[in-house]
């Protein structure tokens, strides 16, 4: 059986959609196959969305013959726990730099730079021939994949293959022109019920080159992120937990901008040299979207890796 499975700490649509379409795109080749989500849930899975049907377990048993799939990661650190790496058979991201790793193991890979890996998935049902067959629930759930990934097609890693994939998910799921605000609208309404623990659900650990500590980086994608900014206290002392340097990425998409909030000075003048902003009393606003993935590749690429 081919276990499809993605990252330990959460689940975001892309995993989410990612992993239950291409499952389901093995099964009807003839394999058997399951997709496996052990992370939580976060907010870009909708309220709505999780009463669509869609077919994923949260736990398996793992056979020695069974073989893993692994969907929008690849870096090892941070892949399902239960997966077993010696049997990794395939990786589908849109992650860079891990793929010595897999190449090392003979694993079949697809690892390239492109908006989102349900775009990758999807070509894969187009591949097969199998698109016009698809599932109206399945195009939705690539399609709001392929949406939080590009920020609306408004992120600079949207590639065209992205968009031609939405436009054509857009016929099969029957879905009009409100679809997107509708989607970012409801991701906001599950946001703002609880924001701190929705960010925490998206904080990870990263490495920025050039800073010389590790920092945590708190996101959040929002339709109007000006309404978050009442929570800003709270967001923060929920971020000075982790011990480290900090910021907060508020993602706003209806605005075409980033909000930024941080308390350390070393990592604030770090930023407004990365991104070409200013911070003052701890805000900051960028002049186009950023996702946390795009300010890493631009401090690799400013800095050196």
């Amino acid at each position: 059986m081919k276990i499809v499975t993605s990252g330990q700490t959460f689940t975001d649509i892309d995993a989410y959609a990612g992993c239950i379409a291409y499952a389901e795109l093995l099964r009807r080749l003839g394999g058997e196959a399951v997709a496996v989500l052990p992370g939580a849930l976060n907010e870009s899975i909708t309220a709505t969305m999780r009463t669509w049907p869609a077919q994923y377990e949260t736990t398996c048993h793992v056979g020695q013959f069974d073989e893993f799939v692994l969907i929008d990661i690849s870096d090892p650190h941070f892949v399902s726990q239960f997966v077993i790496p010696e049997q990794v058979t395939e990786v589908i991201d849109h992650h860079m730099g891990f793929t010595d790793f897999w190449l090392q193991r003979g694993v079949k890979m697809q690892i390239e730079h492109i908006g989102a890996a349900c775009t990758q998935v999807f070509e894969h049902w187009q591949h097969h021939g199998l698109d016009s067959d698809m599932p109206a629930v399945l195009a939705r759930l690539l399609a709001c994949g392929i949406l939080d990934n590009t920020l609306n097609f408004n992120a600079s890693v949207t590639h065209d293959r992205d968009r031609v994939a939405y436009r054509t998910l857009q016929g099969i799921a029957n879905a009009d022109d409100t679809f997107a605000e509708q989607y970012f609208n409801d991701c906001q309404a599950s946001l703002m019920g609880d924001p701190v623990a929705a960010m925490s659900r998206d904080t990870k650990y990263i490495q920025l080159v050039g800073f010389t500590e590790e920092i945590a980086v708190g996101q959040l994608v929002l339709w109007d992120a000006s309404q978050m900014l009442d929570q800003r206290e709270a967001l923060s002392e929920a971020m000075r937990q982790h011990r480290r340097p900090w910021f907060i990425n508020l993602i706003s998409i209806s605005e075409g901008k980033n909000y930024l909030i941080s308390d350390d000075k070393r990592l604030e003048v770090f930023l407004m040299q990365l991104l070409d902003t200013e911070f003052s009393s701890g805000l900051a606003h960028t002049s186009r979207l950023w996702l946390r993935k795009e300010i890493l590749k631009q401090a690799i690429e400013r800095n050196g890796a």
